[in-house]
């Protein structure tokens, strides 16, 4: 169903959903709402991508009891909303729904 999806789609359009797709458990999910606007912070060195500069720390984290994405820290305007992607991200799960791997 999602590569019918894909293929029904302007093909600019598919390469934005398959940037911001991941998936668990649950399947397929595609962001493409106000969560896009949340960039990428590794939350520990493990997770540090080889483009990140600095030492910038995610200021949004799931909170382990509730599951739900929370400030870690004041957030104010114009602050760059930042979350580790790898703290929510599964990637074998691909394989698991006959998409591939990574």
């Amino acid at each position: 169903l999602y590569r019918k999806y894909l293929a029904s789609i302007p093909a600019d359009l598919a390469c934005d959903v398959m940037v911001w797709a991941y998936s668990g458990s649950y399947g397929v999910c595609v962001d493409l709402d106000e969560g896009s606007l949340i960039n990428h912070a590794a939350s520990k060195e493990a997770n540090r991508e080889a483009w990140e500069l600095g030492d910038e720390k995610p200021n949004i984290i799931i909170d382990e009891e509730t599951k739900l994405h929370i400030a870690s820290v004041d957030i104010n305007p114009g602050d760059e909303l930042l979350m580790d992607y790898l703290s929510f991200d599964d990637d074998e799960s691909y394989d698991l729904l006959g998409l591939g791997t990574w």
